[in-house]
């Protein structure tokens, strides 16, 4: 299953956003703006599940850029017995006090972040991958 993002944007020709686009939003998406897309997709998954008759409470889910984030809210903050597959992405500002109960351990993730990406800069990568361990979280960075 691959959704596509619901929000346009005229920002990004043509593309799309998990979160409505506003002249008041911030650069980085925080957990407020993605929250409600994950939430919308977890009924998605469910009936996914449901069709394809597999458990979807330990699913993996893959991201790139914004949308490694909108997994990272989902993986993290949502459905938790899932795995997260994060490219290019970054943990939604706010989601810190989501994560100090360790609510990932055990769970696996991987992460791979270019150096040279001048639109997520790796520091956000590395940022996650701090975040993501301190909530439990078994993490691979590449």
């Amino acid at each position: 299953m691959a959704p596509r993002a619901p929000y346009s944007s005229e920002q990004t020709c043509g593309r799309f956003s998990w979160r409505p686009l506003r002249v008041e939003n911030r650069a980085w998406p925080g957990l407020e703006d993605l929250r409600p897309s994950a939430e919308v997709l977890i009924p998605l998954i469910d009936a996914y599940s449901d069709e394809n008759n597999f458990d979807a409470s330990q699913f993996d889910v893959m991201g790139f850029s914004q949308g490694a984030a909108l997994a990272n809210t989902i993986t993290s903050c949502i459905r938790t017995g899932s795995a997260g597959w994060n490219m290019a992405g970054f943990l939604p500002a706010n989601s810190e006090p989501l994560l100090q109960d360790r609510p990932l351990k055990g769970k696996a993730f991987f992460v791979a972040h270019g150096r040279l990406d001048e639109t997520v800069k790796i520091e956000y990568a590395r940022q996650s991958v701090k975040l993501l361990e301190l909530a439990g979280a078994d993490v691979t960075f590449l």
